[in-house]
């Protein structure tokens, strides 16, 4: 197998130098040897043309979103070891969370083809949304993962999990204020418009570290999975933050959920999505995709 092997040092709240070595070793003693590319660390600027059968994600949904917009997807295997935030695709796809085991189902060999999302033309594998969560990743990425750095930086333990629940918290203090915003949405067979909490769009049935925002989603159904929320209160959100978590809060009334191929969006401002974890450039109109089967990924 020739490979390429990527490490995100960012991950996790930063991959100390000793974490990044024992990655490398593991993958030599399971795959044999192999080329390492050490995101954001490398002098390596891109990696076009690269010539490799595999390509080995360490870290989460965020790094393989930037990895799949370079990759000559149709030539390539991609192998994912876990490391991030909230890894909700690779947990989706039953990658296990021990690096070990996630590169032993790589040497396995055994590939599974997925399907990807496009949002005006950058690719995303697991989710993109607008609205109060798109508002919570602004959050997190400003306010909590900054501050989670610099004390994990004093050897204190931190999990990088927490700074979407903290984010959350964080939401609920009062001069933290979020505004609804309007929408028209159009599908192949559906037309909405109004003003809206939040719109979910996954390719799997999780996001945000566990949360079953579309608890029937399946990355190799060919299709997209949208959850439409109504505006909610700070109350109502705490109590549907839990059945989020169970899936259960598809039964509210206040919740629409749908399947489609293809979605356009327009608002009349500027609005700020999030895809796979990463901020993305403010627009009024979106044009969102399947792209069925485009990944070829290792899986159990």
């Amino acid at each position: 197998m020739r490979y390429l092997l990527i490490i995100n040092p960012e991950a996790q709240l930063g991959i100390p130098k000793r974490k990044q070595d024992a990655l490398i070793k593991m993958a030599h003693s399971v795959l044999g040897k192999g080329e390492v590319f050490i995101v954001g660390k490398d002098r390596k600027e891109a990696l076009q043309d690269i010539n490799f059968d595999t390509v080995i994600f360490c870290g989460g949904d965020g790094t393989l979103h930037h990895g799949i917009q370079w990759l000559p997807l149709t030539n390539v295997k991609i192998g994912l070891v876990p490391l991030g935030s909230g890894v909700d695709f690779a947990t989706a796809l039953k990658i296990p969370k021990r690096n070990k085991e996630a590169f032993e189902i790589i040497h396995q060999g055994k590939t599974k083809q997925v399907d990807l999302g496009r949002i005006n033309g950058r690719l995303f594998a697991n989710t993109v949304s607008f609205g109060f969560d798109a508002f919570i990743n602004l959050l997190q990425h400003g306010k909590i993962r900054p501050k989670m750095k610099k004390i994990k930086k004093l050897l204190i333990p931190v999990d990088a999990k927490w700074c979407y629940v903290l984010a959350l918290l964080y939401y609920f203090l009062p001069w933290v204020k979020f505004t609804p915003i309007r929408l028209q949405i159009s599908t192949e067979s559906i037309e909405t418009s109004g003003i809206i909490h939040l719109l979910a769009i996954t390719n799997s049935f999780r996001y945000g570290g566990g949360f079953r925002i579309n608890p029937y989603a399946k990355p190799d159904d060919g299709v997209l999975d949208a959850c439409l929320v109504s505006p909610l209160g700070k109350h109502s959100i705490l109590a549907k933050l839990y059945s989020t978590r169970r899936g259960t809060h598809i039964y509210d009334k206040r919740v629409q959920t749908f399947c489609f191929e293809r979605m356009t969006i327009q608002s009349e401002t500027p609005i700020t999505p999030q895809a796979d974890g990463e901020i993305l450039q403010p627009d009024t109109y979106f044009r969102i995709e399947v792209l069925k089967g485009a990944l070829k990924i290792f899986a159990p």
